[in-house]
């Protein structure tokens, strides 16, 4: 019966020092021992005090995480309550990056060619090449690879101007112009020719305007790669300017003064890629 009681006094002055409620009466007397000095592991077993309890001794961190207070810390990568979660386990990364696990997450160290957190941007979609330029991705970003007589960061330049020997003076003797404007997938190459034209003088007898007899000075558009191929279109001469043309690939502007001792001032003419 004494025992009992003992241990019912100790309970009741446990509970009482650990959650604060001591009297403040006068004549209340604190206890002449230290709890801190009281074997603790003792209060555990009886179940006293809870406040004697390791916080961190039914918490289970994963994944080396370490418990603090009762709450696990994470190391990089790994998320949750328990540190079960792995970051780079849902392969957050696009395009072949790859996940790095940081302090609060992860990042994506990307390929070549790819930018963004997840490595979701590409930096050739949309083509960023204009002109049918070719992108191709490199070290911090990319780069166009343009047609001929095309030029500039993202090929938006174009060398589209093309004039006779001198113009808008007369073209030397014996001059000739042989120039291929290269075909753009899903586009055609139109041609315009300013008014001022004069191919041999309008009249002479070595100019008829659409007649394959021409043996003056002409001009012809030809679609395709080599200089002989079949011309796509009329011969031209005199002092008529052709009307606008559009090819269905390839151009090759042809130009021949016959050496007749006749000159005249030429021909300009400008292209441009429209939509097929």
């Amino acid at each position: 019966m004494r025992g009992l009681l003992v241990v019912g006094l100790v309970t009741a002055f446990v509970a009482t020092v650990c959650t604060g409620h001591l009297p403040t009466r006068s004549h209340w007397r604190r206890p002449v021992f230290n709890l801190a000095r009281m074997n603790c592991d003792r209060i555990k077993i009886a179940d006293l005090c809870h406040c004697c309890k390791d916080p961190c001794d039914d918490v289970e961190c994963l994944n080396n995480g370490v418990c603090v207070d009762g709450i696990c810390n994470c190391p990089c990568g790994f998320s949750g309550a328990d540190c079960g979660v792995d970051l780079c386990a849902a392969e957050p990364c696009q395009n072949d990056g790859t996940c790095v696990p940081e302090a609060g997450g992860v990042s994506c160290k990307c390929v070549v060619g790819f930018t963004g957190e997840l490595c979701g941007k590409d930096e050739c979609e949309p083509n960023p090449c204009q002109n049918c330029g070719t992108c191709s991705r490199i070290e911090g970003g990319f780069k166009c690879t343009c047609l001929d007589r095309i030029n500039g960061t993202t090929c938006e330049v174009i060398d589209n101007i093309i004039t006779t020997q001198n113009y808008p003076n007369n073209y030397p003797a014996g001059s000739s112009l042989q120039i291929f404007i290269p075909e753009c997938f899903g586009k055609q190459i139109r041609m315009v020719f300013d008014d001022d034209f004069v191919l041999q003088k309008p009249g002479t007898p070595q100019c008829e305007q659409g007649s394959d007899l021409i043996t003056g000075d002409f001009f012809t558009c030809k679609d395709g790669v080599i200089i002989d191929t079949q011309a796509l279109f009329e011969v031209y001469c005199g002092g008529t300017a052709p009307p606008t043309v559009t090819s269905r690939g390839n151009f090759i502007v042809d130009f021949t003064e016959n050496g007749d001792d006749i000159q005249c001032k030429g021909f300009k003419l400008s292209y441009t890629y429209v939509d097929a």
